[in-house]
């Protein structure tokens, strides 16, 4: 509803429960109800973005979903990272930037999924939307946080190499006497 994709378009077809068609009506049945799809977020004033991304919240969202996009809000006013792997945590994405667009500066996704068991092109759609791009690509079944949690050590790992990290100076490291580096490197002294 936020990115104004189509559902027909986004949704997978599975061998079990009800076809994409099906699936598509019964979102529409309920949020068409509420008068939530609004074909360009954009034009709305702040407040009125709020309102709507509450009411689809409250209407369509879950809990889960709800308080994740509390603590996503939280967090970036914090100016911390929030690393997102699924399509239940980028539907919460989605809502905290229609709800303050600044949050986008603190997203991360970090997993992309191959698989259409786990709703791969409502998650590129959400990517899209959001301008960003995942940086792990791997083919595993299991998405129980598997991503984030690699997504948050590879964060972890990059503020490390920043804040920590020596400089070859520092680390007293010689200048190449033979091979590719000689000659390339400036004398130390």
């Amino acid at each position: 509803t936020i990115t104004g994709c189509a559902y027909e378009d986004i949704l997978v077809h599975n061998e079990y429960g009800p076809t994409v068609e099906q699936r598509a009506a019964h979102i529409h049945s309920f949020v068409d109800r509420f008068n939530i799809g609004v074909d360009d977020w954009s034009a709305l004033s702040e407040s009125e973005r709020r309102d709507a991304v509450l009411n689809l919240l409250h209407v369509a969202g879950g809990l889960d979903i709800a308080f994740l996009t509390a603590f996503i809000l939280g967090a970036a006013s914090h100016r911390m990272a929030v690393v997102f792997d699924n399509v239940v945590t980028g539907a919460a994405i989605l809502a905290a930037v229609t709800i303050d667009p600044l949050v986008k500066d603190y997203v991360f996704p970090s997993a992309v999924y191959d698989e259409p068991i786990h709703d791969e092109p409502i998650h590129k759609e959400q990517c899209r939307f959001l301008g960003v791009k995942p940086y792990l690509h791997y083919n595993l079944l299991i998405d129980e946080a598997l991503g984030s949690t690699m997504g948050l050590s590879i964060i972890d790992a990059s503020m490390h190499m920043l804040n920590d990290m020596k400089t070859f100076i520092e680390a007293e490291v010689s200048v190449a006497e033979d091979g590719a580096g000689k000659g390339r490197q400036k004398d130390k002294e």
